[in-house]
């Protein structure tokens, strides 16, 4: 069913689809196709009551009306949940942000409001003289003057603190399973500390190999030799992350777990942009994955958008916002190959 989904449009399996009730089906062709009957395809995705795909359609199906859909995200009164589908969604329109900052404001959990706070206005850069009013009775003082000092402040202060940790993390896929590696995924997330403390954390099923700070600082946190626990895809199609449903050929092309074949770089940010410390340290850091390869497997790396990539094109489904539009991959490709007269 999957294959079909995503190769075959027309208005019969469009409605074949619609009447199936499985809200993944639904939300997937809408995904991967123009649907003509809009209205029927939110309504059965909002009686799904599935948060999940609530928010998956919320964050990427194109050219629709999301009012219903926000107000059924709002319903569920979860700051975490109403942040990353905001954040998700990067063609949002600013009504959409400011209804649920002044939800979120009204509401009783406030966990994420100083996240969403900071993504709307020091990361989006947009204002909205309502919302600081609002808040006078949260932050003591605010005003235009002083909200922006304010929040990059309390962000600061909310990074965490890298605790003490082995060398390398704990989950990896030893020796690649025999595979041999030939493409860099880049990442980002916004808290150096926390990125770290996660992938040393045996609990967390998560890793990486290399993890740069917004200054530039580096921590190499598994070795080359092996995968990291966090590019997987697979040969199921009743999974999110089934190889077939990547942008990138290589992957879509390949039946196995992309993280036997993938080095993976982390990257504090919250948009994809960078630093120049942080640029300059992840271009050291591609120099040695690059220079392993050829020393290792005696192979040249291949210095392109195929093989120097984002999470999302791995993975669009699950992660479609993971690096980020500012990430400079233009500016790597190009960086590396001047440094290997490629």
């Amino acid at each position: 069913m999957i294959d079909r989904i995503i190769n075959e449009e027309n208005i019969e399996f469009e409605n074949e689809i619609l009447n199936s009730n499985n809200v993944r089906y639904i939300f997937l062709y809408a995904y991967f196709h123009k649907i003509k009957n809009v209205d029927a395809f939110i309504e059965k995705v909002i009686n799904s009551n599935d948060k999940k795909y609530i928010h998956y359609f919320f964050r990427s199906v194109k050219n629709i009306d999301r009012s219903l859909l926000l107000d059924k995200i709002l319903s569920y009164d979860d700051s975490k949940y109403i942040y990353y589908c905001l954040y998700d969604t990067k063609d949002l329109e600013d009504i959409y942000y400011v209804k649920a900052i002044n939800f979120v404001i009204n509401s009783s959990d406030h966990r994420y409001l100083g996240l969403i706070l900071y993504y709307y206005f020091v990361v989006m850069k947009l204002y909205n003289q309502d919302i600081i009013e609002r808040l006078s009775s949260i932050y003591s003082g605010i005003n235009k003057d002083n909200y922006l000092e304010m929040f990059i402040k309390e962000r600061t202060e909310a990074k965490e603190e890298i605790s003490e940790h082995p060398k390398y993390g704990f989950h990896k896929y030893e020796d690649r399973n025999g595979y041999v590696p030939d493409m860099i995924v880049c990442h980002i997330s916004p808290d150096y500390g926390r990125i770290v403390n996660t992938v040393y954390n045996p609990e967390s099923r998560v890793t990486t190999h290399y993890v740069v700070s917004r200054n530039g600082e580096v921590t190499h946190s598994l070795d080359l030799k092996d995968g990291a626990w966090t590019n997987g895809t697979i040969d199921d199609e009743e999974r999110d992350t089934y190889y077939k449903f990547s942008s990138n050929p290589l992957v879509s092309s390949r039946s196995y777990n992309a993280n036997f074949y993938t080095f993976t770089i982390e990257h504090e940010s919250f948009d994809g942009s960078l630093t120049e410390e942080q640029y300059q340290a992840s271009l050291k850091v591609m120099c040695e994955i690059i220079d392993y390869v050829k020393e290792k497997y005696n192979k040249d790396f291949i210095i392109d958008r195929n093989h120097i990539v984002g999470h999302r094109d791995v993975d669009p489904i699950v992660k479609p916002s993971c690096p980020g539009d500012k990430f400079p991959f233009d500016r790597f490709i190009n960086d590396l190959k001047n440094i290997y007269n490629n």
